[in-house]
């Protein structure tokens, strides 16, 4: 069952859109683990200075 070539690019397509969104959100998040993990070291300097 070998799907003919109009199809299989519209499936090559839209795994190719889907690995891409994927990647990004992947970047968000591990931009926002290492900014909240910043925060949290900030939290307990200022906590050990006070």
């Amino acid at each position: 069952m070998v799907p003919n070539s109009e199809t299989l690019v519209l499936l090559v397509f839209i795994g190719g859109t889907a690995i891409i969104v994927g990647a990004i959100q992947l970047v968000v998040g591990v931009y926002q683990l290492a900014d909240n993990v910043d925060r949290m070291a900030r939290a307990l300097l200022d906590r050990g200075r006070d």
